[in-house]
């Protein structure tokens, strides 16, 4: 499993513009292999830095070898990433991507040595005791990033350990999703949306307000309130994932939701959905349950809010509005409440099946971890189609 620790570097006047300079200088670079590999339809490292590795050292020599084979690599990851659609095109002050090669952190002695091109940049941090946990882990690989609103830089170590096993056994939850409740799992709890929403809602009242302004101000205000919801919305399900989590249940069962958003939907729905946090609270739960040696499962949400968890009745006339009755045994519930029951009893029925035809090819955790989310991702899509009796 894999980590990243984001420090504040404490650099001066001088060392900001070495800094931005490089980052200016190693974007260039970055677009100008992006371009040779999309015109020459490759993505191949090896390939991108035999055509493109000396004519770059000819372009800008001030920059170091160690940073030209970063920005040939990042661009062979992006050119890789849009499938030769396009060539991938970086911001000026993007981040830089630096090897253990190039860059140097002392955390005991809080302060790391970044090459540039005008030579090493000395800039002390402050480590606080929290990060402490990660002194045994395995220092992989270095990110610096320039936020220009603070005018400030950060430096983020990506740290590495094998994961634990994971508990065999044990007790399944199901966890239902929505806009009225973020969560809603099937042991009878709710963890409502009410605070979120009004959130959301104002927020957007007000961008609306300053955006039809359009004064200096107002401008002003707007880059202010910049990231205010996403970091809202993270911290509100950091807390919400870290009670499930710490809880005695080994598995969490969650619906499988990618590719909700679509352009065929009514305008309302279509903004709710975009700024619905789903996928964060999927990414919370899967990191967090990583690290305790717990699993996150995945199933087909279909029929899930209309079935009924006592008899197994999937008629759409069970869910009207924000009511559920059960048209064959009259059972009533909280829709949601009974949506989290069908997820965990999905998830018990999943669990059960043996795996079969699934030879260790490789040792590596994140290949592997690929692999099992592409054959979790057929397994759904192949249920979404299957005919119902």
């Amino acid at each position: 499993m894999m980590r990243t620790v984001k420090l504040k570097l404490n650099t001066t006047e001088e060392q900001r513009k070495a800094l931005l300079r490089t980052m200016e200088t190693y974007t260039k670079a970055f677009n100008f292999t992006t371009k040779w590999g999309f015109a020459n339809r490759t993505s191949d490292r090896r390939k991108l830095q035999q055509n493109t590795y000396y004519d770059i050292r000819d372009r800008w020599p001030d920059l170091t070898a160690g940073l030209v084979c970063s920005a040939i690599f990042a661009a062979s990851d992006a050119l890789r990433g849009a499938r030769l659609r396009l060539a991938p095109c970086r911001k000026q002050h993007s981040a830089i991507r630096y090897n253990l090669n190039v860059v140097r952190v002392a955390r005991n002695q809080e302060y790391a040595s970044i090459s540039t091109i005008q030579g090493r940049v000395k800039s002390s941090f402050h480590y606080p005791e929290f990060f402490e946990k990660f002194n045994n882990w395995h220092l992989k690989t270095t990110l610096l990033v320039y936020r220009k609103q603070e005018k400030e830089f950060y430096l983020g170590l990506v740290m590495e350990k094998s994961a634990p096993e994971i508990v065999s056994g044990g007790e399944s939850l199901g966890i239902d999703r929505g806009f009225v409740n973020i969560a809603a799992t099937s042991d009878n709890r709710f963890f409502r949306s009410k605070e979120l929403n009004e959130m959301r809602s104002r927020l957007a009242y007000n961008r609306a307000n300053l955006q039809a302004k359009g004064t200096a101000s107002a401008k002003r205000r707007l880059r202010k309130m910049a990231g205010r919801e996403k970091r809202f919305s993270a911290c509100v399900i950091n807390q919400i994932t870290n009670d499930l989590v710490k809880g005695d249940y080994t598995e969490f069962v969650l619906e499988y939701l990618r590719g909700i958003c679509t352009r065929k939907k009514a305008k309302p729905l279509l903004q709710k959905l975009n700024t619905w946090p789903y996928r964060k609270f999927e990414s919370s739960m899967e990191y967090k349950c990583e690290e305790m040696g717990k699993k996150v499962t995945y199933v087909n949400p279909y029929a899930t809010s209309i079935r009924c968890s006592r008899c197994g009745c999937d008629d759409r006339g069970n869910r009207i509005g924000k009511r559920f009755k059960c048209r064959a045994c009259g059972f009533e519930l909280n829709p949601d409440l009974n949506a989290s029951r069908n997820i965990a009893e999905l998830g018990k029925s999943q669990s059960g099946r043996l795996n079969v035809n699934q030879p260790n090819a490789s040792h590596d955790e994140t290949a592997n971890k690929i692999r099992e989310r592409k054959r979790a991702d057929a397994s759904i899509c192949k249920d979404r189609f299957r005919p119902t009796n």
